[in-house]
């Protein structure tokens, strides 16, 4: 179930595909999109179309790329279980696998031009991408340094003394919107939005296209890892039309104290699907969201540490590292960020988030 590369997932992905086929008597529409054939890398989609087309349910993964793992573990589990009780009268599902599958395979969040994709999507054009970043620019030096990786305690240190002193001035709240919120003016800096709209959101928006025509009503889900307290799962970025799902998503993010640790994004894929299917057909439902699994912590402690670790990645990735050692502690200290190599962390996680998903469906009758 927990793969350790995206070939491995991929397969393993195809196999329960087949599987669900069989309990649902119904063939699946395939779509493989290559986005890089020399290492057989692509975008996998696959719609159980109903009978009659009332309700879809949306899950994506691997929209940040390492964070497919996970996604793609509890897409599996979701084909393997609840799925297979799918209600084809009038309820359909459309799974979409390794939507940043370079990412998927280099373990890293963005795809091979360092474009951020979940600050990619734009419902409006072309306005996005000139968006100006003035709160980034500010820390902009600290959160992307030039020349060989070279990790280690006390550049930790100085990168929380920056971090901090920008804190005092600006307030906490200010320095993490500014960090992600999403910027498309540091094309090697973090959360970057890109330049225009790359092939992999530009896959994804064909799909949404049809789908959003011919559904009344859209439940949507993009799986994510990283960003809250270890082994809690939130519901993020939330746009939701129906009152059960809406209750069970206003909470939002918020740290062990209850203080509220959500941020806003830009060119975020979720909101791009609520604005496209509201513009032309504003009556229609639609419910989603990000499913955020938690890995470390939202303590300031640990937020400094998660974006140390973000800063490293890009670097080491860019700049290269110093040395092999150092490499590979940047890619694990990464690694470990965003796919917890812990097993009670993985099943525990795969459970919850597998368990929250089916309740919804259940509350929107998608299954039987």
């Amino acid at each position: 179930m927990f793969a350790h590369t995206y070939h491995q997932a991929r397969a393993g992905f195809e196999q329960d595909l087949a599987s669900l086929a069989r309990k649902l008597g119904r063939e699946p529409i395939r779509q493989r999109t290559q986005v890089q054939s020399e290492l057989d890398l692509s975008i996998d989609t696959a719609e159980f179309v109903p009978d009659s087309c009332q309700r879809a349910f949306v899950c994506i993964s691997g929209t940040h790329g390492v964070e497919g793992y996970m996604g793609s573990a509890i897409q599996r589990s979701l084909m393997l279980g609840v799925l297979g009780r799918l209600d084809l009268r009038t309820a359909g599902v459309i799974l979409v696998h390794a939507l940043n599958p370079w990412g998927f395979h280099h373990r890293c969040r963005v795809n091979e031009d360092n474009v951020d994709l979940n600050r990619n999507f734009e419902p409006d054009g072309v306005r996005l991408y000139g968006t100006l970043s003035p709160a980034y620019d500010q820390i902009a030096a600290a959160l992307q340094p030039g020349g060989a990786c070279g990790p280690g305690p006390l550049a930790d240190v100085r990168f929380a003394a920056r971090m901090l002193a920008a804190a005092a001035r600006r307030g906490p709240g200010a320095v993490r919107a500014a960090a992600l919120q999403g910027q498309y003016t540091h094309p090697k800096g973090l959360f970057y939005g890109g330049s225009a709209l790359t092939g992999e959101a530009r896959c994804f928006s064909n799909l949404y296209e049809a789908i959003k025509d011919r559904y009344v009503e859209i439940l949507l889900i993009d799986l994510h890892t990283g960003y809250g307290e270890r082994g809690r799962v939130y519901a993020l970025f939330a746009g939701a039309d129906s009152p059960s799902l809406r209750r069970m998503t206003a909470g939002g993010i918020r740290d062990r104290y209850g203080r509220d640790k959500s941020y806003s994004a830009r060119g975020e894929l979720v909101a791009y699907c609520r604005t496209t299917v509201k513009r032309k057909h504003p009556d229609r439902i639609f419910n989603g969201m990000v499913l955020e699994l938690g890995t470390h912590g939202l303590g300031l402690a640990q937020q400094l540490y998660d974006l140390r670790t973000m800063v490293l990645e890009n670097q080491a990735r860019l700049h290269g590292a110093i040395d092999p050692e150092a490499e590979r502690a940047v890619k694990q200290r990464f690694s470990e960020l965003f796919y917890p190599s812990s097993s009670a962390w993985r099943t525990q996680t795969l459970d919850a988030a597998v368990g929250t998903i089916e309740t919804m469906l259940n509350q929107r009758t998608f299954v039987r």
